[in-house]
């Protein structure tokens, strides 16, 4: 449900990518409970976008960065949450791709913007109610996970076992 979109002008390699999105999934189940195959990860390449900064064209290497990370989560969580979550990724940021002249993350940023959703068929649950609705919809969740979803293998694998949804041992899963 929670979508991060990473926009970068820097080359960023799929190791980088995968390690970012791990990254973002781990922070994401750790500051608010979802489980990380519910985390969507988008990256949008614009060096070879034209890009406006202050009314006016930004050339590069002018400007030696504009990577920018947009989270887009649900409304109602503490401000303190979100700083610590911006943290994180900056964090995670410096340690997956760098953080001198073009590496520099510029942005971080969390926008509560979601007031509702719906994904694959059922309506997402609030910021507070989250693991009711998780015990609500695992019949919904075992179907899919039956039917040969792997993001819904592993999450009902990680509930049923108790654990935090990422997947067993950090094990990498791939959708098919």
């Amino acid at each position: 449900m929670p979508l991060y979109e990473v926009t970068h002008n820097c080359p960023l390699s799929q190791k980088q990518q995968a390690g970012l999105a791990s990254a973002l999934a781990a922070i994401h189940l750790k500051w608010f409970h979802v489980p990380a195959s519910f985390v969507n990860v988008r990256f949008c390449d614009c060096s070879k976008e034209v890009v406006y900064m202050g009314g006016g064209v930004v050339s590069f290497p002018l400007a030696k960065t504009l990577n920018m990370l947009r989270a887009y989560v649900r409304p109602g969580h503490d401000n303190s949450e979100l700083d610590g979550v911006c943290q994180d990724i900056t964090t995670a940021w410096k340690e997956i791709v760098g953080s001198e002249g073009q590496w520099e993350l510029h942005a971080a940023l969390m926008l509560g913007c979601i007031s509702a959703a719906m994904e694959y068929g059922l309506h997402a649950p609030g910021v507070a109610d989250g693991k009711q609705w998780m015990r609500d919809h695992m019949g919904d969740f075992r179907k899919r996970a039956a039917g040969g979803d792997v993001a819904f293998q592993v999450l009902v694998e990680s509930m049923e076992a108790g654990g935090d949804a990422v997947g067993r041992k950090g094990e990498e899963r791939v959708h098919q």
